[in-house]
């Protein structure tokens, strides 16, 4: 079962997605900061992660960057509310979405994954 880590701040959005993904046969976990996301991948499989790129504390940027420098295998999608997400750190994400809470445009990401190698 493919497991998915869900990296987000706002509570009722990261249970959605939750709920979403669960109902989709998916096995996931839940994260509200940086910090969190990286004792979780420190410590677990995951093969997606759904990170939010404005958390408080510890980016997501920097959770990239600290993913990428440990070369930690996961695939990313990181989502933003920003209108102008082109400054993301594009070479280390998988795919970019905007927030919604529509389960269908994240669930029909699968399977076009990259893992870090």
């Amino acid at each position: 079962m493919m497991r998915i880590l869900i990296v987000e701040d706002d509570r009722e959005l990261a249970a959605a997605l939750d709920d979403a993904l669960r109902y989709e046969g998916y096995a996931t976990s839940l994260a509200t900061t940086g910090v969190e996301a990286l004792k979780i991948l420190a410590g677990t499989n995951v093969d997606i992660m759904l990170l939010d790129r404005d958390l408080p504390v510890l980016s997501g940027d920097a959770v990239m960057a600290t993913v990428a420098a440990n070369r930690i295998p996961v695939a990313v999608i990181m989502l933003t509310a920003a209108a102008d997400p082109t400054d993301v750190i594009k070479t280390t994400i998988y795919s970019l979405r905007r927030k919604l809470a529509d389960r269908e445009a994240i669930v029909s990401t699968r399977g076009e994954g990259y893992r870090l190698q």
